[in-house]
């Protein structure tokens, strides 16, 4: 039943993310001012724009924040601590832990890709 819960959040996640990018149209024109989470992503993993296929890059963001998103849901839900405060600390450090391990994933995948700057 968990298993469940992660994978239907995740798939709401990521067709939130894509719906709202892929509907507009506007990230995936790259002579469009970006959106800001994208630009601090292309700054954290140190991407060679000349060398990523825009597009591809979304969906690997986007497909590695829904599945954070879904885990940190399922995560501060399933924690049985009563107090709000100490929840919601738990909370914030499970995202920092997660999106730190998502980073460190993307960055090797990139990096084996060769679409990094060395």
């Amino acid at each position: 039943m968990a298993i469940l819960f992660v994978l239907i959040s995740y798939f709401i996640f990521y067709v939130l993310y894509i719906s709202k990018f892929d509907v507009k149209g506007r990230a995936l024109d790259e002579t469009a001012k970006e959106p800001n989470d994208i630009a601090v992503y292309i700054k954290i993993l140190n991407i060679d724009r000349k060398r990523v296929n825009y597009r591809h890059f979304l969906h690997a963001i986007y497909l590695t924040l829904s599945i954070d998103l879904g885990l940190t849901y399922f995560i501060f839900y399933e924690v049985p601590i009563k107090n709000i405060v100490l929840k919601f600390l738990f909370g914030f450090i499970v995202i920092l832990f997660i999106l730190w391990i998502s980073i460190m994933i993307l960055r090797l995948y990139f990096e084996k890709r060769g679409e990094r700057n060395d």
